[in-house]
């Protein structure tokens, strides 16, 4: 089983994960869109089995549509990453006071 460790993932891996954590699935290039990554970062996280690609019939087109939504381990990394940042984002304001985003 894989775990969740999402140290040596790219920033742009882990944005393009939680902006399919919003709402799934989400057409390809949407999906690009929002997390302002390329089409390769999410072909990475599919061979990674964090996110899957499926095909999806839209009303008036004729060929399928490529959708992504999060895998069980990309939801893993998603919630585990947000966790750390968190802690962080407290650790940081007891140490500096205020806001720190």
């Amino acid at each position: 089983m894989r775990t969740a460790d999402w140290s040596e993932w790219s920033d742009h891996q882990i944005r393009a994960l939680c902006a399919l954590d919003r709402v799934c699935p989400v057409h390809q290039t949407l999906a690009c869109k929002a997390a302002k990554v390329t089409a390769r970062t999410f072909t990475a996280l599919e061979l990674h089995g964090a996110v899957l690609r499926v095909s999806l019939f839209e009303e008036g087109r004729p060929y399928p549509m490529p959708y992504y939504t999060l895998t069980n381990l990309g939801e893993q990394i998603v919630k585990d990453w947000r966790s750390w940042n968190e802690s962080v984002a407290t650790s940081l304001t007891a140490i500096f006071g205020g806001t720190a985003t």
